[in-house]
């Protein structure tokens, strides 16, 4: 793999000299492509369980998942090169006569079709399964899905959510295009073309996207977490979005990793969840 990335880093490297333009569009949707592995049967006969229906949003086939026909109404939104299957023992932990949990695919993950996927997409995303299919109380996300929880919420301002948890999110949109410069290895003037191509799609620079600067517009209480030993996302992330967000609860785990499953964690989520707490006053220590 170390050699793939070698060669590859090395062609574009070469070639931003001849045809900058074409090399910069490449690799900036090339870095929007999740590499995702193919679902198992063992995760197909788990989400046919609760295969829902499948949205057309953008003309792309997104299918959705329904657990449960509670009162309390949860959207689950999983992370990078992952897919609804990520919720599997937390969709198992909760009472499905007291909720009813909801999940989704994104672009070119799990079942659903398309090939990118970017924090404005993923927005839209929820936003259109929303709309679609009604009003939910609580939106949890966990990794690039919390950071997208984040930005919806700042977007949109759903006024029927009622509570955010955010687990284990990356803090910016610009840390993407650092890694494909310092841990990839792409000249700048590559880096430069990719964030020129990002601008054009989305609107906005990549500095306009940093949770944090989201979270000062929110109000809506938030559980946020994130395990000390985090490999693949820093957890003084979530402490800088906690401090911004009012109304937050952070929780710092030790041991979990990126992952963040296992009773514990399920019975605080369910506590915050279920509590009356106003905002600002604390549920619990951080732990």
């Amino acid at each position: 793999m170390k050699v793939l990335i070698f060669f590859y880093k090395s062609v574009l490297n070469f070639l931003v000299l001849i045809i900058p333009k074409q090399v910069g569009k490449h690799a900036y949707y090339k870095l929007l492509t999740p590499i995702t592995k193919p679902l198992t049967p063992f995760h197909k006969e788990f989400l046919e369980i609760g295969k829902g229906d499948t949205l057309i949003v953008n003309n792309v086939p997104i299918q959705t998942y329904k657990w449960g026909n509670g009162a309390k109404k949860i959207l689950m939104i999983h992370g990078w090169a992952s897919h609804s299957f990520w919720f599997k023992s937390y969709i198992e932990s909760f009472d499905k006569s007291e909720f009813t949990l909801y999940a989704l695919d994104a672009y070119g993950h799990g079942m659903s079709g398309g090939k990118y996927l970017q924090l404005e997409l993923y927005a839209g995303l929820i936003n259109a399964f929303i709309n679609k299919t009604g009003k939910v109380d609580i939106l949890m996300g966990h990794s690039f899905g919390g950071f997208a929880c984040t930005y919806y919420m700042y977007k949109y301002q759903d006024p029927h959510v009622q509570k955010v948890i955010v687990m284990a999110a990356p803090a910016r949109s610009s840390d993407f295009f650092n890694f494909a410069q310092e841990k990839v290895g792409l000249k700048k003037s590559v880096i430069d073309w990719m964030k020129f191509y990002f601008e054009e799609q989305t609107g906005h620079p990549d500095t306009y996207y940093v949770a944090s600067e989201f979270a000062k517009a929110l109000t809506v209480p938030c559980l946020i977490m994130h395990d000390k030993e985090d490999k693949d996302t820093n957890h003084k992330n979530s402490i800088t979005l906690h401090e911004n967000w009012k109304g937050s609860q952070l929780i710092l785990t030790e041991g979990l990793g990126h992952n963040l499953k296992g009773p514990k964690v399920y019975n605080l989520i369910l506590q915050f969840i279920e509590s009356k707490t106003q905002v600002g006053q604390p549920l619990f220590e951080n732990r």
